[in-house]
């Protein structure tokens, strides 16, 4: 699966915290004078952006954002049960000044303070517009051997309302959520974040099946991996505890699997993010229960 990495190198000396509103005055300034304005409206953007998303103000985000109003109001939806209590912008790459790079530390009162997760904001018309990168993946699981990694993934795709319309296939029904993929593609990941629960005790139950698309040919290996994850402020994917991987064909008519993912961090707007770990395309659905 390619990834890349999002380690980004610091190339400032400083170090830029929006915990509140910061005047141009607070900001140390190491750029040379012609340079002011546009470094200045790079920090004024990037403070409305993130002060927005605390506030819950979303006009002041949506002035400086380069993102659809309609995906904003989705983002802020998703985070009023939990949102945003402080930023910090620790590393920026103006190398070129019309397209900026940098990255945000962003802490929550159910999940801490996130590692470093990467935004950009483009020059335009005069004025940065700030925008996330997209498909971030946040790892967040202390078990996990990429504890705190942060990559961006080639395939990720959302489920649409209608793979989440009911269980009736799956007994018992679903007291979280049901799922239900045509297909996931091989080293595609799909996530579920049209169909949100909440955790109170640690632990997800998912009862499911799980079969190959094309018949199982001999030479197709069929896996799949199942995370609970939650959504960042601006749609970064972030897992939460024990991932599940899940070998082999269960038939859709004849079989069910039965797995537990466990050490999550309890909270609200949980979602299943299902990963294809095998090889070739495979059909699945299932309930989730606490």
């Amino acid at each position: 699966m390619k990834k890349r990495s999002l380690l980004v190198a610091l190339v400032m000396a400083v170090t830029f915290s929006f915990g509140s509103i910061v005047s141009a005055s607070e900001v140390t300034n190491t750029h040379s004078s012609s340079d002011s304005l546009s470094t200045y409206s790079f920090e004024s953007a990037a403070n409305s952006y993130f002060t927005g998303y605390v506030q819950q103000n979303i006009s002041e985000t949506a002035k400086v954002s380069g993102e659809d109003y309609e995906k904003l109001e989705r983002q802020f939806e998703l985070n009023k049960d939990n949102p945003l209590k402080n930023y910090k912008i620790s590393q920026i790459d103006d190398s070129n000044p019309q397209n900026i790079s940098f990255s945000v530390e962003l802490t929550y009162d159910d999940l801490g303070t996130l590692p470093p997760v990467p935004y950009e904001a483009e020059l335009v018309n005069g004025s940065y517009k700030i925008e996330p990168v997209e498909n971030v993946i946040v790892d967040m699981d202390p078990e996990s051997s990429e504890y705190r990694s942060v990559v961006v993934e080639d395939k990720v795709t959302y489920a649409s309302d209608e793979q989440n319309d009911n269980g009736s296939e799956i007994s018992p029904y679903a007291t979280l959520s049901y799922y239900a993929g045509d297909f996931i593609y091989e080293n595609e990941l799909k996530f579920f974040n049209t169909s949100l629960f909440d955790t109170t005790k640690g632990s997800v139950t998912i009862i499911g099946w799980q079969q190959s698309n094309l018949g199982v040919p001999t030479e197709y290996v069929v896996a799949l991996r199942y995370t609970i994850a939650t959504t960042g402020t601006s749609g970064q994917i972030i897992k939460l505890g024990n991932a599940v991987q899940v070998p082999g064909e269960y038939k859709k008519d004849t079989d069910r699997f039965t797995k537990i993912c466990t050490s999550i961090t309890n909270g609200k707007n949980r979602a299943l993010l299902v990963e294809n770990k095998g090889t070739g395309n495979v059909k699945f659905a299932g309930n989730t229960y606490e």
